[in-house]
């Protein structure tokens, strides 16, 4: 009886062991993933103001892309001024980045590509 209870013990520790490892895991692909998404949600949030102020003739297209390049190098997005695209087309104002993210994980790299796109009608 006694050694059913070591190997019962030895058991629970394999368990315990198994689920910090992927709590760990986990936790680490969270913290290198989730990071990208809140800036392209912060982006996107300065997109539509720029396009709400182009689309309403207060802003110039080369000052909404200033302001946009602004906030792309506050958060440290690995984009190019010239990945800004401004424009009315019709009657809308369109505000545009594309850029990817790389993220260098243990055997593997992942590439997450962004596109946010704002539009506000002209007024």
């Amino acid at each position: 009886m006694h050694s059913s209870q070591n190997r019962e013990r030895g058991e629970g520790q394999l368990k315990l062991i198994i689920w910090l490892a992927l709590f760990g895991v986990t936790g680490y692909l969270l913290f290198m993933i989730v990071p990208p998404y809140l800036n392209d949600y912060q982006l996107r949030d300065t997109l539509l103001t720029e396009s709400r102020f182009f689309a309403a003739h207060m802003k110039t297209a080369e000052a909404v892309r200033g302001a946009v390049w602004s906030e792309i190098q506050s958060l440290r997005i690995p984009a190019q001024r010239e990945d800004i695209i401004v424009s009315d087309v019709g009657r809308i104002g369109h505000v545009e980045v594309k850029y990817t993210v790389v993220i260098q994980l243990p055997g593997y790299t992942l590439n997450l590509n962004f596109n946010p796109i704002a539009e506000s009608p002209i007024i």
